[in-house]
């Protein structure tokens, strides 16, 4: 579909990771949760992409045992968790009230102003850096190994996302974007391990992995209380990147 791009990681073993690449301009990245959507429990990824109509879906960030987000988290211009993380310094951005703005971007709070009362976007959802605009890795060098969900920033304004099929550990993940082939600009890493999760579906082309596994069956992968659905948009605008 147009603006949605599958990618083979060259200079790789292409088994290792599933690369989509999003044009923002075309599509439009929305946080959804699931009580919003006036849900008891938990979506699995197959509910997600049935009750949403996305043309693909993958996992947000971190949550906390009752299944609220771990950041700020707005979904069409309504706030759904309005409290900053104090130690996550990545947020998506998306769908501007200016229309001179970018139509999607990452923050980095620890060099970008953000204020949470006024955003100046309709879609935002906080997780932790990965690397940065400077080529900083932001995470720890550890040997924790998880599959892994990364959303990219390229230089271009474009966008990745990342889900692992192996474990990997951030640092590694993120050593690896850097020097791969893609015109990276910064990163953010949304939630790992059973969570790694994406989904997509369009006229010609459907694909579902989680966990590392590409899933020709989704009853049983873990239930994501928050997600990030990919729709098109009714009118696209002309790029002015």
């Amino acid at each position: 579909m147009p603006g949605l791009e599958w990618v083979v990681w060259q200079g790789g073993d292409p088994r290792d990771a599933c690369v989509v690449r999003v044009d923002p301009d075309l599509l439009i990245m929305r946080p959804l949760y699931f009580k919003d959507k006036g849900e008891a429990h938990p979506l699995t990824l197959r509910q997600w992409m049935e009750k949403s109509g996305a043309n693909l879906i993958f996992n947000a960030g971190q949550y906390y045992p009752d299944y609220s987000y771990m950041g700020f988290l707005m979904s069409d211009g309504k706030p759904v968790k309005t409290k900053v993380h104090p130690i996550f310094q990545g947020m998506l951005l998306a769908e501007p009230l200016e229309a001179t703005a970018p139509k999607a971007k990452i923050l980095d709070l620890a060099e970008d102003p953000f204020d949470p009362s006024t955003p100046g976007y309709k879609e935002a959802a906080q997780s932790f850096m990965l690397f940065d605009r400077h080529g900083t890795i932001r995470v720890k060098r550890t040997s924790n190994l998880a599959n892994r969900t990364v959303l990219v920033e390229q230089r271009d304004g474009k966008f990745l996302i990342v889900v692992t099929r192996v474990p990997f550990t951030l640092w590694e993940l993120a050593k690896a974007l850097l020097e791969g082939p893609f015109p990276v600009r910064q990163a953010i890493s949304m939630d790992g391990g059973d969570e790694a999760q994406i989904a997509i579906k369009s006229k010609d082309f459907s694909y579902a992995q989680a966990s590392g596994m590409v899933a020709s069956e989704l009853k049983e992968t873990k239930p994501l209380p928050t997600v990030i659905g990919i729709f098109p948009r009714a009118n696209p605008s002309t790029s002015s990147r």
